[in-house]
């Protein structure tokens, strides 16, 4: 497209023409790969926000135990909005029925090719239910 013509587009809309990389809503944006250096402004800034949340959210004597007052709004939040919460999904619950379901298929469904690989690749004639990881402390 010719500098007139470009021209006349921003005249008519009122536009400014921009260069890349510019930044929006804090993350760059440009048409090659971003690098560390363009993102490390938006890594400050969540990592002040996360900071200035476990301040005022998490207890000192438990050091990163949840203040009650914290998981009973959580619990309120999951609660469906008939009942005066938000019908956020509870990850935990969700997680462990999801965990689950994938499990109940690797037992289950073995004429699947995607269980057949887990069976030949991750358990080896192992009992799943068994020889599960032991979660970390």
């Amino acid at each position: 497209m010719s500098n007139e013509d470009q021209q006349g587009i921003q005249d008519i809309l009122g536009f400014t023409k921009g260069e890349l990389p510019f930044r929006y809503l804090g993350v760059p944006l440009s048409t090659n790969r971003v690098s560390i250096v363009q993102c490390q402004a938006l890594w400050d800034r969540m990592l002040g926000r996360i900071k200035s949340w476990t301040t005022k959210h998490l207890s000192y004597a438990g050091g990163a135990t949840l203040s009650k007052k914290a998981i009973l709004a959580w619990d309120k939040v999951c609660y469906p909005k008939v009942a005066g919460g938000l019908n956020i999904l509870d990850m935990d619950v969700w997680n462990k029925a999801a965990t689950g379901k994938l499990l109940w298929n690797i037992c289950a469904k073995k004429d699947k090719l995607w269980v057949q690989c887990v069976h030949c690749y991750y358990r080896r004639n192992k009992n799943l239910l068994v020889d599960m990881p032991k979660k970390d402390s």
